[in-house]
């Protein structure tokens, strides 16, 4: 399968819309409302940095306000693309869902579409809910060098040798 025809998203209604258009839509509306995004953290946050900083003019167009800056936020969601497609759909949904309030109407009303088939808004919206494992892994009895551990039911005791 070809890039952008694995992952299909509806959208406008019953029309179904490749991943790459998906993502040329959701550039679009991240650039029409802002020019402020953080990038650097975004991409690291997601280890994607390297991709960032190979997107020809992404950093200088954003901070001259240069008309093809769309153009650039647009190529690097691609390329996070080309390297896994459903990274690059977190990625964007992360980034609008914190880049915006989801609440204001005049943010939503920008491309409702594509917030809900990025499931920002609607039934389905929202990020799954992480639930912390208390399943103890590992018992540590002794570490090298001047100290040794000793696991004793909850309490962790050490001793210098």
């Amino acid at each position: 399968m070809d890039f952008g025809q694995s992952l299909n998203k509806k959208m406008d209604g019953d029309i179904v819309v490749s991943t790459k258009a998906l993502l040329a839509r959701a550039a679009k509306f991240l650039t029409d409302i802002t020019y402020d995004t953080d990038w650097h953290i975004y991409t690291t946050m997601f280890d994607v940095d390297d991709i960032a900083d190979n997107v020809y003019r992404l950093y200088r167009s954003q901070s001259f306000h240069d008309p093809d800056y769309p153009s650039c936020v647009h190529n690097l969601f691609q390329e996070i693309a080309e390297r896994d497609e459903n990274l690059a759909i977190e990625f964007v949904r992360y980034v609008i869902s914190h880049e915006f309030d989801l609440k204001n109407e005049e943010i939503i009303s920008k491309d409702p579409e594509l917030l809900k088939a990025l499931n920002l808004i609607g039934e389905e919206a929202g990020f799954p809910t992480i639930v912390p494992t208390f399943e103890k892994y590992l018992s540590v009895k002794v570490l090298p060098n001047f100290f040794t551990t000793q696991v004793e039911g909850d309490f962790m005791v050490l001793r210098r040798c």
